[in-house]
């Protein structure tokens, strides 16, 4: 009985782990960006078109990235009340569970390749990490894309194990496979295939590495795994090309165009994303370089399980390296893949003194990181608004120096008390997101013109957008904003309903075609959003098009989201 209550609760400090960060924060309290509203957006069209097959934003195909996402954020809205309208919740839910999945599974990798206090460590690195806190609290694919490589990775570490253990001609576990089929294909659809296929070359160079070309089959399984990628490649982007046509080509082609213009052959030598790891990965820096040169050290290169993590990491960086864009949330599957490898680099060198006993010095590096999170703790203290965010940040500082004073002692070796300050790691990344100290004010002054836009433009009147791009006052004004830049065409648009609104890009002043009649003074909001300009375009008696700037802020300041109900 004892048993199984200690198991019931790892179980739930798993869930903790994963569920705190992502829950935390969670309401609407953070506003959209423009590349969530692509996902809110996109799965709101799909709803109210009833066509799953075609995603569609702004009343235009979005076919430039398979639709998972989208469906999902359909089915969370169905099962929610099914009212059309996408919350910031119901768009960020996927991103939640993909979290849980990342956090499920990087302990399962960590326990099948090392052990079960490693698998608690990698769990808590990844729960308590920057990249962890940024991308479950947003409606971007990426998250959920991480999950997928998360979970064919368990599977590859399953094939691994049983390859170099079992005779080549048993019986394949089928779970293992299974789960590789699914988190390559599921991937595959929710994204892309580079990411899976970095995964499928890093796990065949570690087979071949390490137990020679023999061993690939019966340890990768290479043919189940490229079908799993291919076959959903194919299928949608073959039906999108019967679908759509020549949007297809063009949709493609620019993306394909704007991903490959790397500018210089330099740029495909700069060490973006290994750099930008440390981002990702933060606050555990300390231990990131030593994952990234393992094999110097001889200890770790007998190691064939730590050799196979240390690849499969590798090869996935390098993957994303040699491709032109730079994203630092491209490497959010790596930093899954990181954190096993990560945990068992702890566990050797502090929790179990495999290292520590011969060199002492190591320990510098955690105790550098145990100073930074009390201080950490410490400033979120003194910086954040509300008593109760005060004292919890106060609370987790000093957790964080008791746990300093068990590790110098040696009394932290337990998956229970890893597991716990875990949560208690998720606890402070999660305050630290619904503080909105993560976050910069672009996403409130955004959400706060596009209400106050909706308080001058009525649903029936027409809004064009004159350059520019405005996902967030398409999405919080659930409206289609139409792109115009044909003169004569708002020319008869005014002839025929006597007035347009019209938003400029935040960089310019009157579009050149209009005279402006009159400005008002107004507040400016902060950053670069102060720039936007919302005009009330008539056509004088003589024909003159007159733009008059139309106030959308008040005498006293920014409107802030506080002041408005979201529609």
């Amino acid at each position: 009985m004892r048993k199984r209550f200690r198991q019931l609760g790892r179980c739930v400090a798993l869930l903790a782990l994963a569920l705190v960060p992502g829950l935390m924060g969670q309401g609407g309290q953070i506003p959209l960006e423009s590349h969530e509203v692509f996902v809110a957006r996109t799965a709101e069209e799909m709803i109210a078109r009833r066509d799953f097959v075609v995603p569609h934003f702004n009343d235009e195909p979005r076919i430039n990235k398979p639709p998972l996402s989208y469906w999902l954020v359909a089915a969370v809205d169905w099962c929610t009340g099914a009212d059309g309208r996408v919350t910031p919740f119901e768009s960020r839910a996927p991103s939640i569970l993909g979290g849980v999945l990342c956090v499920v599974c990087v302990f399962l990798t960590g326990r099948l390749l090392f052990g079960e206090l490693e698998g608690w460590v990698g769990a808590m690195m990844l729960s308590g990490s920057v990249g962890f806190m940024m991308y479950t609290h947003s409606a971007r694919p990426d998250m959920l894309y991480a999950g997928w490589i998360a979970l064919a990775g368990v599977g590859f570490a399953a094939l691994f194990l049983r390859g170099a253990t079992v005779v080549s001609g048993r019986q394949t576990s089928w779970i293992a496979l299974g789960s590789i089929v699914v988190g390559l294909g599921m991937a595959t659809l929710t994204k892309s295939p580079w990411a899976p296929m970095a995964l499928l070359l890093g796990a065949i160079v570690a087979a071949w590495t390490i137990y020679g070309r023999h061993a690939v089959g019966r340890m990768v399984r290479p043919g189940c795994s490229a079908a799993a990628i291919l076959l959903p490649f194919i299928a949608w982007y073959g039906l999108m090309l019967v679908a759509v046509q020549n949007e297809a080509g063009a949709s493609w082609g620019a993306e394909v165009g704007r991903r490959l213009d790397s500018g210089s052959i330099l740029k495909w030598l700069e060490p973006y994303y290994a750099i930008r790891m440390f981002h990702l990965a933060a606050p555990w820096w300390p231990v990131y370089p030593i994952a990234l040169v393992l094999p110097v050290f001889r200890f770790w290169r007998k190691r064939p399980e730590a050799m196979f993590a240390w690849w499969v990491f590798m090869i996935s960086m390098l993957a994303w390296q040699v491709l032109p864009g730079r994203r630092p949330h491209y490497t959010l599957p790596v930093l899954v893949l990181l954190c096993p490898l990560m945990a068992t680099i702890v566990c050797q060198a502090l929790l179990r003194g495999v290292v520590w006993s011969k060199r002492p010095r190591v320990l510098t590096g955690f105790r550098v990181q145990i100073a930074t999170l009390v201080v950490a703790c410490i400033a979120g203290a003194v910086a954040t608004a509300g008593a109760s965010a005060s004292l919890l940040f106060g609370v987790l500082a000093c957790v964080f120096m008791g746990v300093g004073v068990l590790i110098e002692s040696g009394q932290l070796a337990r998956p229970g008390a890893v597991a716990s300050v875990g949560v208690l790691a998720a606890l402070l990344t999660g305050t630290v997101a619904s503080s909105g100290l993560g976050w910069s004010d672009e996403r409130s002054e955004a959400r706060a013109f596009a209400l106050a836009v909706g308080e001058q433009v009525s649903r029936d009147a027409p809004l064009i957008a004159w350059r520019g791009d405005w996902e967030v006052a398409q999405y919080y004004l659930s409206r289609t904003i139409p792109r115009s830049r044909d003169v004569d065409e708002i020319r008869e648009m005014l002839r025929d309903r006597g007035c347009v609104y019209l938003l400029t890009d935040r960089r310019l002043d009157a579009p050149p075609e209009f005279r402006v009649a009159e400005v008002d003074v107004q507040t400016v909001l902060r950053t670069e959003i102060r720039k936007s300009r919302l005009y009330r375009v008539s056509l004088s008696d003589d024909g003159t098009m007159i733009a008059l700037r139309t106030p959308v802020l008040d005498g006293s300041g920014p409107i802030m989201p506080g002041r408005h109900r979201d529609p």
